[in-house]
């Protein structure tokens, strides 16, 4: 399945099988990010999100951590593996209906495979760490 099917079915509220794990979703939020390109990101009731950017063709499954990281000269360390700085973003977080919820800025840091996205908000400065697993197409099929 190529990512902008799966991010069709995502939008009309259709469950997908991602990497193994059946992926209901339950709100979508459209970054429309300071470059003009967009990325969505989807959340469920487990917990995990896809973060969908049909641009880049890549998807990837995230889950948030309670572990607090301070990155360092390009890199940061979670779980004691170093992960390092991949990429950069800042926009608006708009809901379903194109209401801005906030702007926000995050920061990718990447380690085989695995990428771990430190998220800030710009209004009010609350910082979240996930980390997650970039999903190949063969990886993702209908439920």
């Amino acid at each position: 399945m190529t990512i902008q099917e799966a991010l069709d079915h995502l939008q009309n509220e259709q469950a997908l099988l991602v990497n193994n794990f059946t992926f209901e979703p339950d709100t979508i939020d459209h970054a429309i990010l300071t470059t003009g390109d967009s990325i969505y990101w989807i959340r469920n009731d487990s917990g995990r999100w896809l973060s969908v950017d049909v641009a880049s063709d890549e998807l990837i499954l995230f889950e948030d951590v309670e572990e607090e990281v301070e990155p360092g000269e390009g890199l940061v360390v979670l779980r004691n593996k170093d992960y390092e700085f991949s990429s950069e973003g800042s926009g608006r977080l708009v809901d379903e209906e194109g209401v801005e919820l906030e702007t926000m800025s995050f920061k990718d840091y990447e380690a085989e495979g695995e990428v771990v996205r430190i998220t800030e908000s710009d209004v009010t400065g609350d910082r979240t760490v996930s980390i997650g697993l970039v999903i190949a197409d063969d990886e993702v099929s209908q439920a």
